[in-house]
């Protein structure tokens, strides 16, 4: 080990981090840290096309790291195959091993129905493809947000119907509580992600005056009637009023903003 340059003695490692500590994912980070700066570096050696392809709101954005979990992106089969590449020699230079068993590859957007799928290669094992896909806890399929949006709604539909057995049992009918717990529990589970999908669901221009979340709305606008103890037909407008909380799109919308800046 070298500190402050000093190369101490050799030792023998016995035992690792323990399940669950949070210095394993830290220390797995700082390790891991050097391969965005490795693939940047191999990146000096593609062409315009190849770099402008994996460019994202301005950003070069060959892959996507959070703490073990790792996205590689390209838009050509060459190049998809180059970055595995890349990976590979990174691995065998840091001792690494990747879990293929864990590495699938999907694709992105409309092909055309002539289209053959290709085979991607991890060191002569082959990557298996698959239909959809779920990164930090998104599913997505890889066109469009929608799959996106089904997975957050049935979630929080889950986590509703947990919480409503919950105040049955407990008795609790304060309605400040009610709503605390449905912030809580229901609507963070609702909206996880929504700076990702969050586009989907205003409109055009941006104006947030429209509500276009459909489903997610309707049920987020029935699970506080349930809470406020008010009737289906109180007004929208009233029933945000009462309980002191924005419009569904509203809380997309600052989300977005925040992502963005």
């Amino acid at each position: 080990m070298v500190v402050d340059g000093d190369l101490s003695d050799s030792f023998t490692v016995d035992r690792g981090v323990r399940q669950g500590c949070p210095a394993s994912p830290l220390i797995f980070s700082l390790f891991l840290d050097r391969i965005e700066e490795y693939i940047r570096l191999h990146m000096d050696e593609w062409d315009y096309d190849e770099r402008e392809s994996v460019r994202m709101a301005g950003l070069l954005l060959p892959l996507l790291l959070f703490a073990d979990d790792m996205v590689l992106v390209g838009r050509s089969v060459e190049l998809v195959q180059r970055l595995l590449g890349v990976l590979s020699n990174f691995c065998w230079g840091a001792g690494l091993t990747v879990n293929l068993d864990k590495t699938v590859w999907m694709v992105g957007g409309e092909v055309a129905e002539s289209w053959v799928p290709p085979t991607f290669y991890y060191r002569e094992e082959v990557v298996k493809r698959v239909m959809k896909f779920k990164y930090l806890g998104l599913v997505t399929t890889g066109h469009g947000m929608g799959t996106m949006m089904s997975t957050r709604l049935t979630a929080a539909r889950q986590a509703w119907a947990q919480l409503l057995g919950i105040l049955a049992q407990r008795g609790w009918r304060d309605r400040a509580i009610r709503l605390l717990l449905l912030d809580t529990y229901v609507k963070t589970c609702l909206l996880y992600g929504c700076a990702v999908w969050g586009s989907t669901v205003l409109s055009p221009d941006g104006d947030v005056r429209v509500d276009r979340t459909r489903a997610m709305g309707v049920f987020y606008r029935g699970a506080l009637r349930t809470c406020m103890g008010l009737g289906r037909g109180v007004r929208n407008e009233v029933l945000h009023i009462l309980s002191g909380r924005w419009p569904l799109q509203l809380y997309v919308a600052k989300a977005m903003h925040r992502y963005a800046s």
